[in-house]
């Protein structure tokens, strides 16, 4: 199971050990069935390396037709809740959802910041000319904006994959959209993978959350945060 950290940098935040921040664009947004709902509350102070670990929920609104219980729709709210770390000595927000929501999320806060004392953050921008010279072992690969008639995006998978000619070919032609690498961290490697759109992916399974967002600031330090 992959587990999905978008990195942003933060503006502003209001920090606060008490107080449930509540999106209230329930008052605009007009749903025929139900209004969506986000909102982030601190859950633990100082939860590890100055992060502090806040509870967020968000309800994402998809443009779809469709029918239930004999009714129509065009759009219907799809929920989750998920872990946010935020950290005023790095000006750091990491969200731990998959990256559509988290750039919904974070979009509505920066719309309705007036509500949310001044809220502010911006995803962070990945320079992939530069990482993929420093990446320790790059495995995997997504290229895409290719001028192929017939062929518009490639994968490529094996150990030290940039290496190839064909990748070194479709590179240069189109445009990286992912990179996919391993990562040694006190002995044990780890399989992990960056989207153009400031993402972290882990593909291990942990234990520790604290190891886990360890790997991600430190591997946000070396490949994203040039």
């Amino acid at each position: 199971m992959t587990t999905s950290y978008s990195c942003f940098q933060i503006n502003k935040f209001p920090f606060s050990e008490e107080k449930k921040f509540l999106v209230p664009y329930q008052e605009s947004f007009k749903i025929m069935e139900g209004t969506p709902e986000t909102y982030f509350k601190l859950f633990e102070k100082n939860f590890h390396d100055s992060f502090d670990k806040y509870f967020a929920h968000h309800e994402m609104t998809i443009k779809k037709h469709g029918k239930v219980f004999g009714k129509y729709f065009h759009e219907y709210l799809e929920p989750k809740d998920f872990s946010m770390y935020v950290s005023s000595k790095y000006d750091l927000l990491f969200t731990k959802v998959n990256k559509d929501l988290s750039t919904d999320f974070i979009k509505n806060c920066n719309r309705y910041s007036s509500y949310l004392n001044g809220f502010n953050c911006v995803r962070k921008e990945v320079d992939f000319e530069k990482i993929a010279h420093i990446l320790p072992v790059i495995t995997g690969a997504w290229v895409g904006k290719l001028k192929s008639t017939y062929v518009k995006s490639s994968a490529y998978f094996g150990r030290h994959v940039d290496r190839s000619d064909r990748f070194k070919e479709a590179a240069s032609e189109g445009k990286i959209s992912f990179l996919q690498f391993e990562y040694i961290k006190d002995n044990t490697s780890y399989t992990v993978g960056i989207p153009e759109e400031a993402a972290i992916i882990l593909y291990n399974n942990f234990d520790d959350k604290k190891i886990e967002l360890e790997l991600v600031k430190e591997i946000y330090d070396k490949f994203i945060n040039l």
